[in-house]
């Protein structure tokens, strides 16, 4: 992760955005573009119209009728954050592998986003095959999974001492 030189450019401190600033707007356009002709799912000289069968299953999925010109397509996306979140929610699920998540998760981390990227791995009883699922999830910045870390370990405590449920908020109050 790039470690600025000076403040002007050090981020660490800022709000994370619920919205899609411009800067942003690039990298997710490319992000989806490069997940879609992975998948097959574009075609056109220049693989910027979406193939009707994913077409239909994102109108089907959302509701909505949906452009079939990828540009066109992805401005709709960035007009509704709302439409924006549950496509890439839609999109991690269906069509993507975990190379892609983090891809993604990265462009959201770097960026400053309130939405991560959450990969999970299982795997079948008695199977090596591992299933990986990805979701798109509100972040937590660290400082406040930092509390929540050391109050569970707290709350942990007081019950292996045997303490019941008042005496641990009251022991909680005074942290």
């Amino acid at each position: 992760m790039y470690k600025s030189f000076t403040s002007t450019y050090d981020f660490t401190d800022e709000v994370l955005r619920t919205d899609i600033p411009p800067y942003l707007k690039d990298p997710f356009a490319n992000w989806i573009k490069n997940v879609l002709e992975k998948k097959e799912k574009l075609y056109g000289q220049y693989n910027n119209s979406i193939i009707e069968t994913y077409a239909d299953d994102i109108q089907i999925n959302f509701h909505r009728e949906i452009s079939r010109y990828l540009p066109n397509f992805i401005q709709s996306l960035f007009d509704d954050i709302d439409f924006l979140t549950n496509y890439l929610t839609f999109i991690l699920q269906k069509d993507c592998n975990k190379i892609d998540a983090q891809k993604l998760e990265n462009i959201l981390a770097i960026g400053g986003s309130a939405y991560a990227v959450e990969i999970t791995e299982s795997s079948l009883p008695g199977s090596n095959y591992k299933f990986t699922k990805c979701y798109l999830v509100e972040r937590v910045p660290q400082l406040v999974r930092k509390i929540q870390r050391r109050h569970f370990r707290k709350i942990n405590y007081c019950r292996k001492l045997g303490l019941n449920t008042i005496n641990i908020i009251l022991i909680m109050r005074k942290v």
